[in-house]
Parts: structure tokens; sequence; C-alpha cells
């Protein structure tokens, strides 16, 4: 007998250990083709920051609860409901509802879907974001600092004020830009007498159309309230007072 092969023993896993390690392997394996969770799910979006009167989902949100992609965020009357993420902030104020999802690509913009009430974002050079509502889309037009400010006024009818940074506000393959510091009404599909009346009452005030929208200058007190918290909201490379 080969010395070698003297007192040695069998390190080889017992054969039902192998088809049990086996099993477990294509368990796994099935459960990541098939129905394991996403990394856009694991990855968190935020944080709530300060909540009064909001929800994330069907529970109440609080400080320090985590958003994850397709996470559904409200408020109630007199409700505020903030969120902070890497370079990225959002307020959504009273009666207001927002849906969040991730970037469908490492690169892409977190998209925040608007469907009722007021949402007012801010982000750094470090973070971009989209926001859809009513089939519109409006996002900064750069990488750069940008806080803005849009509002549901009804399914056809958008406030929208780019207080820092300009937008680009686009609608069924059209597209306009807001200028720094610019507040317009927006009105989706009017019809060709709407839009001529509209048009006729501020024809010496600025507009922006195409065949599917109308953009109305306004006044910013009319336009927008940035809220009094304004700090919460300044990009980390210009911070507020």
């Amino acid at each position: 007998m080969d010395c070698w092969e003297i007192g040695a023993r069998d390190t080889r896993p017992p054969e039902g250990f192998t088809v049990l390690h086996r099993k477990l392997v294509a368990v796994a394996a099935a459960t990541l083709l098939v129905g394991g969770p996403s990394p856009a799910k694991i990855v968190p979006l935020g944080i709530v920051t300060h909540a009064e009167r909001a929800h994330l989902g069907e529970g109440t949100a609080s400080a320090g609860s985590t958003i994850y992609d397709g996470d559904r965020l409200s408020t109630e009357a007199g409700g505020v409901l903030r969120i902070s993420g890497l370079g990225l902030t959002l307020q959504l104020d009273a009666q207001s509802t927002l849906l969040l999802r991730h970037p469908a690509t490492p690169e892409g913009n977190i998209v925040a879907e608007l469907s009722s009430g007021t949402l007012v974002f801010s982000v750094a050079r470090t973070g971009n974001i989209e926001v859809v509502v009513n089939d519109a889309l409006i996002r900064p037009t750069a990488t750069a600092p940008t806080t803005a400010q849009i509002r549901v006024v009804n399914p056809k009818e958008l406030r929208i004020y780019a207080q820092r940074g300009a937008l680009e506000f686009s609608y069924h393959g059209e597209s306009a830009v807001i200028a720094e510091g610019a507040a317009y009404r927006v009105l989706l599909d009017p019809s060709e007498t709407e839009a001529a009346a509209q048009l006729e009452k501020i024809r010496k005030k600025p507009a922006k159309w195409g065949s599917k929208f109308v953009l109305l200058a306004i006044g910013i007190a009319a336009g927008a309230a940035i809220p009094a918290s304004r700090r919460h909201f300044e990009s980390p490379d210009r911070p507020g007072p």
C-alpha cells in the first residue's frame, strides 16, 4: 500500500449532503432568475427626514423611514413629508401623492410620479430627477444644482416654478425650456379656442407653446411659494443662510 494512503481520511462529503447542496443551489438560482428581489428594490432611494400627517404606503411615515423603489408617499390636509437622498431632497406639501421609481440604469434619474398636490425638489451636482405628472415630464436641463416646485391644479393644468436652475418641460414629443426664476401656468391639450383666448389675455407677457401644450408666464407669487424652510433645499455647494 502506498505510504500516502496509510491513515488518510476520506474528505468527500456524504452522498446525501451532496444531493441537498445541489438542490439548494438550484433553488437559489431559480430565485434570482424568477422571483428574487431586484437590486433596484434593495437599494434605498432616500430617508424620511420630516413627516407630519404623512403616509408611506398604507402606514404612517415617520423620520428615519427608508424609501425604496415603488413606494407610494402621501400627505393629508395640513401635512408635509420631506425626503433626503444622495444629492437630492424632495418635499410633498399638503394633500399630495407621489410614487418613486429607481433609475432604470446606474447613470439614470430617479423618477417621481406626482399624482396630486405639490412637490418641491432640489438636486445637487451629484443627483438628478425626472418628475412625471399627467403624462408631462419635467427635469433639470443639466446635472447642476436645481430647485423647483411643481403643482397639479387639475388633469389639464400645472404650475411650474424654476427657482434655481433651468427646467426642461416635455409633453407628447414636444418640449420647452423654463428659465431660472420663471414661473408658468401650463395648459395640456388645450383646444384652439382655449389657447387663443389665453394668449390674447396675456399677449404682453412671455409664453411658450406647441400643438400639445401652452406655457403662460405668471408672477412668482401666483405661481409658487417655495416653503419658508428653504434652507433644506439648498445644495451642499451653496448652503443657505
